[in-house]
């Protein structure tokens, strides 16, 4: 069954590696929750018939929780997967079934709630950070490495200052044609 607390179930879902990903538990929010591999359905974290496709979760794993509340998954490459977190960025390379490894990759901003993020078609991630401002960072296609956040919103700096992160939600997306993104705030 899926992981719950209670009546509460994880807030996040993302799929990565033929998972799916929950996080955002209530209760339980450094820890992170992944089906067997190619079955969604199966959350049996028990079944060592299986081998490195079983269900997975922080709590089981050699990697461990994240070290701080995540508030984002990013789906990035088969073996990178990112976590947004209050005031930090991790990412785990690799399967976790098969020895994959959780690393700090940023403490200078986390990432706002939900998926408040876009990819440029060069590999850029764009996102908005916990602090209220957009952030750019460089993922490499080849090593995985993950660049340090850059803070690009300036020129907006004030009109960002007012948003309430706790009664709005973010959205970005991409636009090809006119080369940028848009950042949707919605209270």
């Amino acid at each position: 069954s899926l992981p719950t607390s209670g009546s509460d179930r994880p807030r996040l879902i993302e799929t990565w590696r033929g998972r799916i990903v929950l996080a955002g538990l209530h209760g339980d929010e450094h820890n992170w929750f992944m089906s067997a591999s190619g079955d969604p359905l199966d959350w049996d974290y028990n079944d060592t018939n299986k081998g490195g496709s079983i269900a997975i979760a922080g709590n089981n794993s050699p990697a461990g929780k994240v070290g701080d509340v995540i508030n984002c998954l990013i789906s990035w490459a088969d073996d990178l997967l990112i976590f947004g977190g209050d005031n930090t960025i991790y990412q785990m390379t690799g399967d976790p079934a098969y020895g994959g490894q959780i690393d700090n990759m940023s403490d200078v901003t986390g990432i706002a709630w939900g998926r408040p993020y876009c990819r440029a078609p060069n590999g850029i991630l764009y996102f908005f950070g916990s602090t209220g401002s957009v952030y750019t960072m460089t993922i490499s296609a080849d090593t995985g490495m993950v660049g340090l956040p850059k803070r690009i919103s300036h020129a907006i700096e004030e009109r960002l200052a007012a948003v309430n992160l706790n009664t709005s939600i973010v959205r970005m997306e991409w636009d090809n044609r006119q080369q940028g993104f848009y950042l949707f705030i919605t209270p």
